[in-house]
């Protein structure tokens, strides 16, 4: 009880201080603020079920999960391009800010939400929410769930606080064999934690976003993309696209930075280059003939933008972020080349180097050498690609292990009116 005293208290005196900073850097955070004090919607659904996501790929996980879900659904998530894209994908649900985790927040939020089921994806714990939810009945299951080399750290060391939220989980879908151990030594009840694997590795709905984007790049030109860039790679990534086009002239680059508050830093980057680039924002069809490079400043349209690569970088991974989704371009039967740093998606990266169908390289000039190659040898890149592919396929049936979870859960609390994907 001290401890969550204490957590309860160092919230309330930091959050005003990030709140501020965050509204001065991010106008759309801003907007946000209403609803992460408490204030939701009048006209947001009661006695539905309930996702929280983090932020753009968690969502994109939930749509795996939630079209088997009975509606009424709302979703929350932590930032503003997590916002944007669960509205996209789930039009009919309701969609905020997630709240303050402060008791009297979160409680308010769990009152006017009424949810039959908390459903968390990934590894968000919040300990004011858990507690809310169960001190109000309403069970809570963390699905694909892990826990990352970053992390497993913090949630040992903090297990007085993490430990009781983790053990008022009705349920952990854990994604791998040691997911569940760290999840058992950070607190969970072993009889409570199963491995259920990855949802990201089943094919996910249809992507609103592929009919767009395909009037802009499926004319039969090879595509380098360069996807969730950080300062530092999209010069690596131009340098790469500059040595492939040695064996590919027409070769075009897609730059999709992780963050697009940093579209005036790559634009002045391209600017001192001499690159002519297109803003994906202004495209309806393709580009000019002589731009051979474009930024994605849309958001939540990376994954359908790698079915059209013929080679893929993901970033975070040149430079000491931990790398971002890997699972993403193999899906679609793309070759991927990671740089060194690879933590956050250490499993997917194994997978996808064991199978064949990824490539690590240690620096930039590693990026462009290989770029090149593959470029240079498309019998290759199109074998590396269903490498990919089947490494996947032998890997998939998460939503339906995950769906066994929580169907139990969901049965249990049987709304009055059972409306199946209503809000889709």
């Amino acid at each position: 009880m001290l401890v969550r005293i204490a957590y309860t208290l160092a919230v309330a005196v930091a959050a005003p201080f990030v709140l501020a900073w965050k509204s001065l850097r991010d106008r759309a955070f801003a907007a946000t603020l209403p609803e992460r004090l408490g204030r939701l919607p009048a006209d947001l659904p009661r006695g539905g079920v309930w996702i929280h996501a983090a932020s753009v790929g968690e969502v994109r996980a939930a749509q795996r999960v939630a079209a088997r879900l009975p509606g009424p659904l709302v979703v929350s998530t932590m930032t503003p391009a997590g916002l944007a894209l669960a509205r996209a994908l789930f039009p009919k649900a309701g969609v905020i800010a997630a709240p303050l985790d402060l008791g009297p927040i979160v409680g308010r939020a769990m009152d006017r939400i009424a949810p039959r089921i908390l459903v968390i994806v990934e590894t968000e714990l919040w300990p004011g929410l858990i507690h809310a939810a169960a001190a109000r009945g309403v069970p809570v299951v963390l699905v694909s769930a892990r826990i990352s080399d970053r992390t497993e750290h913090t949630y040992r060391r903090a297990r007085a606080l993490f430990g009781p939220a983790l053990r008022t989980m009705a349920a952990i879908g854990a994604q791998t064999e040691t997911d569940r151990a760290r999840f058992m030594a950070s607190g969970a009840d072993a009889a409570r934690v199963r491995v259920t694997g990855n949802v990201k590795l089943d094919t996910p709905p249809a992507d609103p976003a592929a009919g767009a984007l395909a009037r802009i790049f499926s004319v039969g030109r090879p595509l380098l993309v360069a996807g969730s860039t950080h300062a530092g790679e999209e010069a690596a990534a131009l340098d790469a696209w500059r040595a492939a086009s040695g064996v590919a002239p027409a070769l075009r680059l897609a730059i999709a930075p992780r963050h697009l508050a940093r579209m005036p830093e790559i634009d002045a980057l391209l600017e001192s280059r001499g690159v002519r680039a297109a803003k994906r924002s202004a495209l309806d069809g393709p580009p000019p003939g002589d731009v051979r490079v474009i930024v994605i400043d849309t958001i939540g349209e990376l994954d359908a933008l790698y079915a059209f690569a013929d080679v893929a970088f993901v970033g975070g991974s040149l430079v000491p972020v931990g790398g971002h989704n890997v699972l993403e371009p193999a899906r679609h039967g793309v070759p991927v080349i990671v740089g060194p740093h690879t933590r956050n998606f250490r499993v997917e990266t194994d997978l996808l180097l064991e199978a064949g169908a990824a490539i690590r390289v240690g620096d930039g000039a590693g990026l462009a050498r290989e770029a090149r190659a593959l470029l240079a040898d498309p019998s290759r890149a199109r074998a590396m690609g269903e490498a990919g592919r089947r490494g996947l396929g032998a890997c998939r049936g998460a939503v339906d292990r995950t769906m066994a979870l929580l169907d139990p859960l969901l049965a249990a609390r049987v709304a009055p009116a059972r409306e199946a994907t209503s809000w889709r």
